[in-house]
């Protein structure tokens, strides 16, 4: 048998290298030969490869989208809860799939990352809410900024606990709007999105000179008293 590189005739060592193949591969090639087997079978061919995985993972972040996103009205962009994290949102579908799929065929954390890059791009977990902020949010993000090795532990369970009860409120309201649609000619639902009292109504703020006159004049009038 002849061993040729760009019809020049080679040693066994250089087409190895050459064409990087490895010790075990060219042996078991060189047997199919002797043995006049030229149709040789990949070892995984026969293995029942199925798009379950990344089915799963489409679903899950399909149903994530649409029941837990805020749809931004200036962009295509769709936006969960901020303090998420792709890991823990892993954790969940992970639990929401324990039931009917064995443990060693869960679909890995490298499989969902990349559905959910490739699929549902316009899916984001974003630092801060554009349509709005509750308290315990904007509490959290205050207490962020003053954290230590002690309290870091503590603030992260209010975080996740802060979460599951998003999702869960979400997941309710989610359940109330299929139902009124399903049953329109019995269901009414109506949502309202209010404001804090403390914003309404909306002052708008005195520019630096007005401030500097009047500060001049009160100084002013009361010199003249004294």
């Amino acid at each position: 048998m002849s061993l040729l590189i760009n019809g020049r005739l080679v040693c066994r060592d250089a087409f190895l290298v050459y064409y990087g193949i490895s010790q075990y591969k060219y042996y078991a090639a060189l047997k199919h030969i002797r043995n006049e087997n030229f149709l040789v079978v990949h070892g995984n061919s026969l293995r029942d490869y199925k798009n379950t995985l990344h089915d799963l993972c489409y679903a899950y972040l399909q149903k994530l989208m649409d029941h837990l996103g805020d749809k931004q009205p200036d962009c295509d962009e769709v936006h969960l809860p901020c303090y998420c994290l792709k890991s823990e949102i892993y954790e969940e579908f992970l639990n929401s799939i324990k039931s009917t799929i064995l443990e060693e065929d869960f679909p890995s954390y490298r499989t969902f990352t990349i559905t959910w890059q490739k699929e549902f791009s316009m899916l984001k977990i974003p630092k801060k809410n554009r349509l709005g902020t509750c308290d315990v949010c904007a509490k959290l993000s205050n207490e962020k900024n003053t954290l230590t090795r002690l309290s870091h532990a503590s603030w992260q369970r209010k975080r996740k606990l802060h979460i599951k009860n998003v999702f869960d409120e979400r997941q309710e309201n989610n359940r109330r709007i299929i139902f009124s649609q399903t049953y329109p000619s019995m269901v009414t639902l109506i949502g309202i999105d209010r404001m804090n009292a403390i914003r309404i109504p909306w002052q708008m703020p005195s520019p630096k000179s007005w401030l500097t006159k009047a500060r001049v004049r009160y100084e002013v009038i009361s010199l003249i008293d004294l």
